[in-house]
């Protein structure tokens, strides 16, 4: 089981809040999702943060090509994610 991965333009990271009685697995399609599972340190680590930080931004870089989005709110969305770390 990997504890996250991207696939068809949704992050799916195991919920570590979750262990160890339940493997519970989470499936982030928005980058406010990815904030709120950060924060409430449904992923948790350096190392699964940094993967997390990075899917995040492809995240942000797939909405934002479907959505059309300015530079301006891809930026505000890089910078919001760059703050969820507790």
């Amino acid at each position: 089981m990997r504890t996250i991965s991207w696939r068809e333009g949704k992050i799916t990271l195991l919920d570590q809040t979750a262990l160890p009685h339940t493997v519970q697995e989470l499936e982030i399609v928005h980058y406010r999702d990815l904030i709120d599972a950060i924060k409430r340190l449904a992923v948790r680590g350096a190392p699964a943060l940094g993967v997390a930080g990075a899917y995040g931004v492809a995240l942000i870089l797939h909405n934002a090509a479907k959505e059309n989005w300015s530079m301006e709110r891809i930026d505000s969305a890089i910078a919001e994610l760059r703050e969820a770390r507790p």
